[in-house]
């Protein structure tokens, strides 16, 4: 059951108790009890807002009245009170300005108003003039009477004093979200909608059920931008937490009736998103947007578009209240147009001409008034000046066909009055409008009239600027482009132009884009300083040199770049931008205190600089300075933002880390350190809720989830058993935050706590992997990263029993150690890498260790003795590692070096014996190849043994032939001579003789005569005679397979002795070079055959 709310007074010695809940009609009682116990302002301020929030305005103005004359006789006695009546009453009136007319129409035909009926304008002097004594009487108002003032302000359209007593309100009270939704909704105003986007989030983030809802302004803003999705669910989620609101109900009925005019979406989905739209506005005009133009406007287009004249009044009455109550000139244009509108379709020409003007004077941008007017017009045959209201709406729109094909067809006929001149110019002019409207029906590229715009692309690229770096750069080159054909040679290009396409290019190009921005900057310089002095071309001066600045640096010619904001500097000192990137360079060449100088100086003059502050903080940071640094972020903190990101960043850091570096085990230790803890995960946390990108908190709960930063590291019981377990699991659970922030931002220190999670898991060679691409980000030049890389090869080493992974850690510990030579935690490290480097080669066996490895590692052992001699003589106050720790790694480093001579004679007796087996092996390997190059050596002799005797052999053969050769030709002389002693009919018997006994396979029986024989012989003698004299290229080729068979059946020096002897024949002869002729007698062949079959089984035998 609810609460009763009462209002207790004292009277005359008795309580007397009001029920705010249930407050009379007739307020008189009240009234008199509240005067008799001279109550103060708050409580008639309690029943004034009492009957306000009832709707019962009447009565609630008549108790601030009453309370306001009774403060007021009272004097000085009562000036506090009456004081405080200012602020409710002032808002009271500006109350009832929202719901009062702007202009008032005396001659309204269907929204007549009362007479007494006072416009906005009245209420709105009122409360100023009630915010103005309250100004004269309190020199220093509240932050309530502030809010009153700024709204009062902003109910006048002084948007610049609003937005100053805004900032003074935020200066004072930097989260008022009342104050911040008037700073955003002028940011809107002046069409700065992404600051105003930003301002009205943080409203939101401070109060998300407050009223006015930011998600209202959120929308508009969004929608301003482009993203009408965007701004639909704003308004929707401002629904769901406030139904009865009306502003997003009036918007979202909008967006529909806008998504009704969409050509993209198919007419069932535009007729459905019109019906709603519509429904939905009939609904809100019905139940509380009586009141509103928006609301109006929408159901008079609605009624005008039906032609259904039964609705002609109510159409007539949404247009007039539409005008009487629009804040926009742009509104109120429309509600005359509707007028106009209705009149023409009525038939009302002269009203609707004079409704049509009236729409104009308020907005000649107003296209739908202009086609209007051009159509009365043309039906009042007032051609030339329909020709005019065209020409203008083309002028404003190219390619609008509503008024190019009117205009086209206006042109291309006869007026009267018009001379022949105008008329054929007016054809001329209708064609190419023909032309160009065909062109945009065909849907063809447009041929615009005379030169391209640029402002057309420059509008294109800012629309795309923030989602589309490659659209935005085609854009802004072809404004560019078109820029330079049209520039005047000796002014040259819009240098504004120019700088904002060297930004596009600057930021998402990359190298090469730089280098293009580079030269663009300066072409920009160059032209703007051939443009005067005056303040506009002073600002894009200054502008484009610092971003040419910041181009330099991004190009690594930071000689250059620091020359530039010297300039800028001594142009503009109080410029803190270019201080602070000043201080930047500095800060990277060393010069610590010169960068120190120059921010102070800028913190100076601008002291609540956030983004200044923040620079300020990471240069204390990252020269070791963590102290100072959480101090002044908490000083920001406190004083200017206490939800800046990095300032929040930057005292959780320091959090975190004090709490790590307290090692003290006591009770109040652990629980300083939890509390550190505690606060640390809160405030990255709070950073999330403001900023759910900001990586860096990510990562620094990350960090905290890793070590365990609320458990067992904060000294929290965590079982031994358990430990291990817990801290893989939490190494797994960080890594894989760590994971998806390296898709974000591209920094070292992701990599760097990606290696600190695999060396965790016992991964190290991914750990090494991260650390080294963490180093690549420092240049190999981070003592930290190269102290993680030791650490980890050490580790590795000592897994996989590496000398290899032993000497690498070394490495690193020493590249750490050159840059912090003072550093004795290195030396410590080093020192026990060296040992750790000797006992671990005493481990190996013999054949994975050489006595060189294993010397050196004896000496960098003696080196590390000596190393933890030094620092056992140290009597530093402070050092990084327990006191006992180098004596007991020397004592222990002498019991490992008692035993290296064993170790090295060890070695040197197995590496001796590892070179008497080589020495054995490899003799027996030359015996072998000996032995090998001997065979090899006789074989090849008996080759060219066998060579020579085949040469010979050969030769033999050959001269041989030449015998028989010449043996041939004799008996072929000789049968020539004996044939020309012989009588001529012995011829065929002779040749008959001659074809019988040719061949050595003749089958005649009978030996042949013995003169014969011995004549066969003689020619043999001579043949072999002949043979001895022939050419040594005789080849064996002459004589066929078939040849060496009689050979080969035992033949004598290739004679067959049967044979029966016949006469030679010149043709039979066979001569070397008649390598094709046919077979002579069997029996030369045989004479042939045995040089041929003696080479032959030689070369068989061989």
């Amino acid at each position: 059951m609810a609460t009763s709310r009462t209002l207790e007074i004292h009277l005359d010695g008795d309580e007397i108790n009001i029920d705010l809940d249930d407050l009379d009609d007739d307020p008189e009682e009240v009234y008199v009890v509240l005067e008799g116990s001279q109550s103060p302002a708050w409580m008639w301020r309690t029943v004034a807002a009492e009957y306000w929030s009832k709707g019962d305005m009447e009565r609630a103005e008549h108790t601030m009245r009453r309370a306001m004359n009774l403060f007021e006789g009272k004097g000085r006695d009562g000036m506090e009170d009456w004081q405080a009546m200012q602020t409710i009453w002032a808002n009271f009136l500006l109350a009832k300005a929202r719901q009062a007319p702007k202009l008032i129409i005396r001659t309204a035909k269907q929204d007549k108003l009362d007479s007494d009926t006072k416009d906005r304008a009245f209420y709105i002097n009122e409360a100023a003039t009630s915010m103005a004594r309250m100004d004269a009487a309190v020199s220093n108002p509240s932050i309530l009477q502030l809010l009153s003032k700024a709204i009062a302000q902003l109910a006048e359209n002084a948007i610049e004093a609003a937005g100053r007593t805004f900032d003074e309100i935020l200066k004072r009270q930097p989260n008022n979200t009342i104050a911040l939704m008037g700073k955003g909704r002028i940011q809107y105003a002046r069409k700065g909608y992404r600051e105003a986007v930003k301002t009205f989030q943080r409203a939101l983030s401070l109060a998300p059920t407050m009223l006015p809802d930011p998600r209202v302004g959120i929308g508009l803003c969004a929608w301003s931008l482009g993203d009408h999705e965007r701004a639909k669910h704003a308004w929707e989620r401002s629904l769901e937490v406030h139904p009865n609101l009306e502003a997003p109900q009036i918007l979202i009925c909008l967006s529909l009736l806008n998504d009704a005019k969409d050509k993209r979406r198919s007419q069932k989905e535009r007729a459905r998103a019109y019906g709603e739209g519509i429904r939905g506005m009939a609904a809100l005009f019905k139940d509380k947007g009586r009141h509103c133009a928006i609301v109006a406007d929408a159901l008079s287009a609605f009624l005008t578009e039906k032609k259904d004249w039964k609705t002609v009044c109510s159409a007539v009455k949404a247009a007039e209240r539409t005008i009487q109550y629009a804040d926009l000139r742009s509104v109120v244009s429309d509600g005359y147009m509707r007028l106009g509108r209705i009149a023409h379709l009525t038939g009302d020409l002269s009203g609707a001409v004079e409704q049509y003007g009236a729409a104009l004077d308020r907005n000649d941008k107003n296209q739908l008034a202009r086609v209007g007017l051009g159509q009365v017009h043309i039906l009042t045959n007032e051609i030339p000046a329909a020709i005019h209201d065209f020409e203008l709406l083309l002028g404003e729109n190219q390619n609008l066909l509503q008024a190019i094909l009117p205009l086209a067809s206006l042109q291309a006929s006869s007026w009267p009055g018009a001379n022949q001149a105008e008329q054929d110019a007016g054809k001329v002019r209708a064609r190419q409008l023909f032309d160009h409207a065909a062109r945009i029906i065909k849907g063809k590229e447009i041929e615009t009239e005379g030169e391209e715009e640029p402002e057309l692309w420059v509008d294109i690229a800012k629309l795309w600027q923030t989602e589309d770096a490659n659209k935005a750069r085609e854009a802004y080159a072809r404004a560019v482009e078109l820029a330079r054909e049209i520039a005047d040679p000796e002014k040259g290009v819009d240098p504004k132009l120019l700088n904002a396409l060297a930004v596009i290019r600057h930021i998402h190009g990359g190298e090469t884009g730089r280098a293009e921005a580079r030269d663009l900057y300066q072409e920009a310089l160059v032209i703007a300083s051939k443009d005067g002095e005056d303040t506009t071309n002073e600002t894009v001066q200054t502008v484009t040199l610092y971003n040419l600045a910041r181009c330099w640096e991004a190009l690594g010619e930071e000689d250059q770049a620091r020359e530039a904001y010297q300039k800028l500097l001594s142009r503009h000192p109080e410029y803190v931008d270019a201080k602070a990137r000043l201080a930047h360079i500095y800060q990277g060449q060393g010069r610590i205190d010169e960068a120190h100088a120059l921010l102070k100086d800028a913190l100076e003059s601008q002291t609540d600089n956030l983004d200044l502050r923040a620079y300020y903080t990471y240069f204390l940071a990252s020269n070791k300075q963590s102290r100072p640094a959480s101090k002044f972020a908490q000083l920001t903190l406190s004083t200017y933002d206490k939800h800046d990101v990095y300032s929040l960043c930057a005292v959780a850091a320091d959090l975190y880390n004090s709490a790590r570096e307290n090692k003290e085990s006591g009770s109040e230790a652990i629980k300083v350190r939890r509390k550190h803890f505690q606060n640390c995960a809160l405030a990255f946390d709070k950073v999330l809720s403001i900023d759910p990108t900001c990586a860096y908190a990510a990562m620094g709960l990350a960090i905290a989830i890793a070590e365990d930063a609320l458990g067992g590291l904060a000294g929290a019981p965590v079982p031994g058993a358990d430990e291990a377990l817990v801290r893989e699991r939490n190494a797994a659970e960080a890594l894989s935050v760590f994971a998806r922030v390296r898709e974000s931002i591209n920094n070292g220190s992701v990599f760097i706590n990606m290696g600190h999670c695999y060396y965790t898991l016992d991964q190290y060679q991914k750990a090494i992997e991260s650390y080294e691409l963490a180093s690549r980000f420092y240049g190999g030049k981070d003592f930290a990263v190269l102290l993680h890389l030791a650490r980890s090869w050490y580790a590795k080493a000592n897994l996989e029993q590496s000398p290899e992974g032993m000497e690498t850690a070394l490495d690193y510990a020493k590249q750490a150690l050159a840059l912090a030579p003072e550093d004795k935690a290195t030396l410590y490290d080093i020192a026990v890498i060296q040992q750790k480097f000797a006992e671990l080669l005493f481990s190996l066996a013999p054949d994975r260790r050489t006595l060189a490895k294993l010397e050196e590692a004896i000496a960098q052992a003696n080196e590390a003795q000596t190393t933890f001699a030094a620092l056992v003589d140290d009597k530093s106050p402070v050092l990084p590692f327990a006191r006992d720790l180098p004596d007991q790694r020397r004592r222990y480093g002498e019991t490992v070096l008692r035993k290296s001579n064993d170790h090295i004679d060890a070695q040197k007796a197995a590496e001796a014996e590892v070179l008497a087996k080589a020495e054995a092996a490899r003799q027996m390997r030359e015996e072998e190849r000996r032995k090998k190059q001997e065979e090899e050596d006789a074989r090849i002799a008996e080759i060219q043994k066998q060579a020579a005797e085949l040469s010979e052999q050969r030769r033999l053969a050959r001269e041989q032939a030449a015998l028989w050769n010449a043996a041939s030709q004799l008996e072929k002389d000789e049968e020539d001579e004996l044939e020309k002693r012989k009588p001529a009919r012995g011829s065929r018997k002779k040749r008959q003789s001659a074809v019988n006994g040719s061949g050595a396979n003749s089958e005649t029986d009978g030996p042949p005569p013995e003169g014969r024989k011995r004549r066969k012989a003689k020619r043999s003698k001579l043949s072999q005679s002949r043979a001895e004299q022939s050419d040594d290229t005789e080849d064996d080729a002459l004589f066929t397979d078939t040849e060496r068979e009689p050979a080969a059946a035992g033949e004598v020096d290739g004679v067959d002795m049967d044979a029966e002897p016949a006469k030679p024949r010149a043709k039979r002869v066979i001569r070397e070079d008649d390598e094709e002729a046919e077979p002579t007698s069997k029996r030369r062949k045989k004479i042939k055959s045995k040089a041929t079959i003696s080479d032959s089984d030689e070369d068989i035998s061989d």
